[in-house]
């Protein structure tokens, strides 16, 4: 069997970056960026210098809150279900989510709805790395399978919706760090479920593939059976 694991660390840390984009921003996720933008090429560091380029970080937080949190109406509500099933919250494809999640022996104490546009992308992250410690462990049939929960959950899930909901993110955004953010969103998890099909997965050329797992360029970071990153209670 061929391997992926270079790639799928570059897919891992892709998926955990976008969803780390979609928390409020704040001073930690400005120095993240800030330390990518002056390494990254291609749509990776198009999304970090997007946001160095901002004026401050009060106005991302406003734009944020008027997408994604209200206190009325929300330009670009980040629940699934609500373009699924028309306009629908905590719908069956919510459950369908959670059910996913315990599968994977995950705790599903979650700090938000479970299928947050943040839960589902670093659940991405998480079924790709389960992949790749499969197939460290040189067990294919498991490798397979983990790449068929990929392709899955991006058909029946986030793939599904994600193309809805980063034209209202792109539509109604102020700055150019959420624009870019719904247009790359789009564009990678549309690309990664098509690319998945063929063997591979992919965000930018070959050449600009990570060389190291870990979503900043640093030490791997591991998703424990507990949750997953941010979006998850501990």
């Amino acid at each position: 069997m061929e391997s992926l694991s270079l790639d799928d660390c570059g897919r891992a840390d892709r998926y955990k970056l976008l969803a780390d984009c979609y928390y409020l921003p704040d001073e930690a996720l400005a120095e993240k960026l800030h330390g990518l933008a002056r390494q990254s090429a291609g749509p990776a560091g198009e999304l970090c210098r997007s946001f160095d380029a901002s004026d401050d970080i009060e106005s991302l937080q406003v734009d944020f809150s008027r997408l994604f949190v209200g206190p009325f109406q929300l330009l670009a509500p980040p629940y699934g279900s609500l373009y699924l099933e028309g306009d629908r919250v905590m719908g069956e494809s919510t459950m369908d989510v959670q059910r996913l999640y315990r599968d994977e022996g995950l705790d599903v104490v979650l700090k938000d709805v479970p299928d947050h546009v943040c839960a589902e992308l670093e659940f991405m992250s998480f079924l790709i790395r389960r992949g790749m410690e499969c197939e460290e462990a040189g067990d294919q049939e498991e490798t397979r399978r983990y790449r068929q929960k990929q392709m899955s959950f991006l058909d029946v899930h986030l793939g599904a919706w994600v193309e809805q909901f980063a034209e209202k993110v792109c539509q109604g955004a102020d700055t150019d760090f959420h624009k870019t953010l719904g247009r790359l969103t789009a564009s990678f998890v549309e690309g990664d479920a098509r690319q998945l099909r063929d063997g591979a997965g992919g965000w930018e050329p070959q050449e600009e593939q990570h060389q190291r797992c870990g979503p900043y360029g640093g030490e791997e970071q591991r998703c424990s059976d507990q949750g997953i990153g941010n979006c998850w209670s501990s």
